[in-house]
């Protein structure tokens, strides 16, 4: 999709937009599963708050029919937003894993 909007090429960055935000709600879906699981609960929440935080940007930028100048203007909540949640997630989901309470596959 960046790629797509420094092309300036509306229909890439809307093809793109739209995978991006269909696995983003796949995404969704299992952190809502997993947040009704109490170990995971927290961390599942910023997660969430990431994953909220990128479709607000990539639904910014879709909307604008992918302008530079709103992708540049969209970005910065990205850093304020969702890459602290998305780091905090990660501190919280090492422990879990690493004592063993998660299973299985991460499902994309």
């Amino acid at each position: 999709m960046e790629q797509a909007i420094e092309r300036g090429d509306r229909s890439a960055v809307d093809a793109a937009s739209r995978q991006v935000l269909s696995h983003l709600g796949a995404a969704r879906s299992w952190m809502a599963r997993g947040a009704g699981w109490a170990p995971g609960a927290a961390a599942m929440a910023e997660l969430d708050a990431a994953t909220a935080g990128l479709e607000a940007y990539v639904t910014t930028v879709r909307e604008s029919g992918g302008d530079r100048k709103a992708a540049e203007a969209a970005r910065p909540k990205l850093d304020t937003d969702a890459w602290p949640r998305f780091i905090n997630w990660m501190q919280a989901i090492g422990p879990l894993y690493q004592s063993g309470q998660l299973t299985g596959s991460i499902p994309c």
